[in-house]
């Protein structure tokens, strides 16, 4: 399945072996460099080059806050946030409720509280929310921009599947 979905996208020319073995080659590293940050008494200062900074700090003069749209690199998960914090930005991270590695109950008790603690290091909050509920989330967003914040939002999964509310009918809604 996974060679006719990416040769669905790429063309029939992709080396869907090499794709594949490149991904699970960075989601090594991404393990990698989670493991890191973990390690008790070592702190891991790699150098990471942080780009846009005076375009949000633009924005933020502008005073309405700023969305950053995170996308789901390697280091991401991490670098993206501890290049922020080091360069002074307090960022909120929306974040679905079963955040991690896993998705699983076992995941959500066990495996991801690790890589959630990790992440909370270097963020000024983390606005978890479910799937179901745009509501609540839209709001706390909305809270955080009207204090002139910064939300960092990464394209998962769970982008776009319940955080638009559409008119149904003469007074109900329905998310999509």
């Amino acid at each position: 399945r996974y060679d006719v979905a990416v040769k669905a996208v790429l063309g029939d020319a992709a080396d869907t072996r090499a794709t594949f073995e490149a991904q699970l080659a960075a989601i090594h590293r991404r393990r990698l460099s989670l493991a890191a940050h973990l390690v008790a008494g070592w702190r891991w200062s790699p150098a990471i080059r942080l780009e846009g900074l005076e375009a949000l700090r633009q924005a933020l003069r502008n005073g309405r806050g700023a969305i950053l749209w995170c996308d789901q690199f390697t280091a991401q998960t991490i670098m993206g946030k501890r290049a922020l914090h080091e360069a002074g930005v307090d960022a909120h991270q929306g974040s679905a409720r079963y955040h991690g590695f896993s998705p699983s109950q076992f995941g959500f008790r066990v495996i991801n509280p690790p890589l959630v603690k990790l992440e909370n290091r270097f963020l000024k909050s983390r606005i978890v929310f479910e799937r179901t509920d745009a509501y609540q989330v839209t709001t706390r967003i909305q809270k955080v921009l009207k204090a002139n914040g910064v939300v960092l939002m990464t394209n998962t999964i769970y982008a776009g599947s319940a955080f638009t509310e559409a008119a149904m009918g003469e007074g109900g809604f329905t998310h999509l």
